[in-house]
């Protein structure tokens, strides 16, 4: 998850959150809500401060190509359909005939 994405998320989040607060009005289940916000808030956070990802790749033993997704929804799967990578830099898919034929070749930074 790019940081532009995590706020993007967090903020979204927080819109909604406030929405239901006010629906709720003051009182326990307001408090259990704040509560509810602040955990996934710091979920969101820890989930951006994770990685950064420099190159979303991989390399199929079975037909010796070498694929990387470059944008978000960039979908590249290899000329034998053993390995596909999504995400770009935004997030890590993979879609795996067979886990023994490929290797990972992504560059990340934590």
């Amino acid at each position: 998850m790019t940081k532009t994405t995590a706020f993007a998320k967090l903020y979204n989040m927080v819109l909604r959150y406030k929405e239901e607060y006010e629906r709720l009005g003051p009182g326990s289940a307001a408090t259990d809500l704040i509560e509810d916000f602040f955990d996934e808030a710091l979920g969101v956070c820890e989930e951006a401060a994770q990685y950064t990802i420099i190159r979303n790749s991989a390399m199929c033993l079975k037909c010796n190509e070498h694929i990387e997704s470059i944008h978000r929804h960039d979908f590249v799967v290899c000329k034998c359909g053993n390995i596909g990578v999504d995400g770009g830099k935004d997030y890590l898919r993979r879609m795996v005939e067979d886990d023994s034929k490929y290797k990972d070749t992504s560059i990340t930074y934590e």
